[in-house]
């Protein structure tokens, strides 16, 4: 068995998903020999030695660079559809396309896929065949046009859905026909970190998504300027903005990045006691990471009821904590922030049991059977 995974995207799509490129490549590597593509030398790290890098640089691979980054493409609205970077994409797709007619691929997994690309350099049936699409849920929350675009390969390709009710979704809301659609569980984050680095301070509570809703955070500042609660108990807490700053001592609001190396973002998870998911409610069935490191790393998360959350809300009553409104939030925090019990480990066990080991090779053994 024979498996491609790749990103065909622009870098900063998957930026922040080295760690779910390398934990999808360790379980696909329990049923076939795995090929890794990175975009640069040095990219993934901590790659076990089964699994084959291949690095493949596509600025150095685009035909006609001077066209695409050229006042002409570049004119007006056209601008806002970066044509360089779809042209980078497409590099990466031909490179798809030459990679398999040498190794022939029983399996290509595509972690990101730009729609564009797939629509005006259209692969050909056979391949799209073969390939499967992670779906992080983006045809929902589509432009009309993208979504025109998408609409158009849709049953050509396969879609390996993380979630299990947005199976239903993806047939009743996007029209995918229900043989093209795989539920595969999102694996659990195992790192292997040195957690004595030393950090200026470390955090009670964290919210470090860049999905937090400033609306939300607005709400929060207000409630700490009317009481003082974080600073009257002491706890101290850091929130991703993507537009306010706060700071009072114990309630720390940033915009942007915290610049921290990998061992200190995963740290900051580690040591915090509680993490905070302040998704708007229009994040609706999306994928979300910060769900499966709060789950992985044992830390009981507080969130808002959106689709997905709700979901594992659910499955994991203990370990995921839903709010609605300020009160609310302050409420679940004095319940939880000290709260470790057997409910709780309970909960965190079975996410492990069904997101590891015989678990996932079980899904991705029936994915390969289905496909044959």
């Amino acid at each position: 068995m024979r498996i491609l995974y790749i990103n065909i995207c622009s870098i900063n799509a998957y930026l922040g998903h080295k760690l779910f490129d390398v934990e999808w490549c360790k379980n696909l590597s329990e049923i076939g020999l795995v090929d890794l593509v990175q975009p640069s030398k040095g990219w993934y790290s901590n790659i076990p030695p089964n699994i084959n890098i291949i690095t493949f640089e596509a600025e150095k691979h685009v035909k006609h660079e001077r066209f695409f980054k050229s006042a002409i493409v570049n004119f007006g609205r056209l601008h806002r559809l970066e044509p360089y970077r779809h042209a980078c994409n497409a590099a990466i797709l031909n490179f798809v396309k030459e990679l398999d007619k040498k190794n022939h691929y029983d399996l290509i997994i595509s972690a990101h896929f730009d729609i564009i690309v797939q629509f005006f350099c259209h692969p050909g049936k056979k391949l799209l065949n073969k390939m499967y699409l992670i779906e992080h849920l983006p045809p929902l929350y589509m432009s009309r046009p993208l979504k025109a675009l998408y609409d158009f390969n849709k049953n050509n390709i396969n879609h390996i859905t993380m979630e299990r009710k947005s199976v239903q979704i993806l047939q009743d809301k996007v029209g995918i026909r229900s043989d093209r659609i795989y539920y595969v569980p999102h694996p659990v984050n195992e790192i292997s970190i040195n957690t004595n680095i030393k950090c200026d301070s470390y955090y009670d509570i964290i919210g470090l998504s860049n999905s937090n809703s400033d609306i939300l955070i607005h709400q929060i500042i207000q409630y700490e300027e009317q009481n003082n609660y974080f600073m009257r108990k002491g706890i101290r807490v850091l929130i991703r903005s993507h537009d306010i700053e706060y700071d009072n001592g114990y309630l720390k609001v940033f915009k942007g990045r915290l610049n921290l190396s990998y061992d200190e973002f995963y740290t900051y998870i580690i040591k915090a006691k509680l993490m905070l998911i302040l998704f708007p409610l229009s994040f609706g069935f999306q994928t979300s990471g910060t769900i499966i490191d709060a789950l992985s790393f044992r830390v009981i998360s507080i969130g808002t009821k959106f689709d997905t959350y709700t979901s594992y809300c659910e499955d994991y009553p203990n370990a995921c904590i839903s709010f609605e409104g300020i009160d609310e939030l302050i409420s679940s925090i004095e319940m939880n922030l000290d709260k470790k019990n057997q409910d709780s480990f309970d909960d965190f066990d079975r996410f492990y049991e069904n997101r590891t080991g015989n678990s996932m090779r079980g899904y991705l053994e029936q994915l390969i059977r289905i496909h044959k």
